[in-house]
């Protein structure tokens, strides 16, 4: 985490083979599922100025509303 910089926001983005597919879902500040063959976990942190670091809910209604597996 030491490459945020201060006052800004980071969407941090796990990209992983998937091997089943999974619904997207929020699990209170992550928001996680299947596109294709991918399982994507997306997460967003801020940086104060004085170094701490907080993790924010991070909401799509749009995401969590529509199936994207693409069968």
């Amino acid at each position: 985490m030491r490459s945020i910089i201060p006052t800004q926001i980071e969407v941090i983005v796990a990209v992983n083979d998937s091997k089943r597919k999974v619904q997207w879902y929020s699990s209170g500040k992550e928001l996680s599922g299947t596109i294709g063959r991918y399982n994507l976990r997306m997460a967003c942190h801020y940086k104060m100025r004085s170094g701490k670091i907080k993790q924010y809910s991070l909401l799509c209604p749009y995401v969590l509303g529509f199936d994207l597996t693409f069968e």
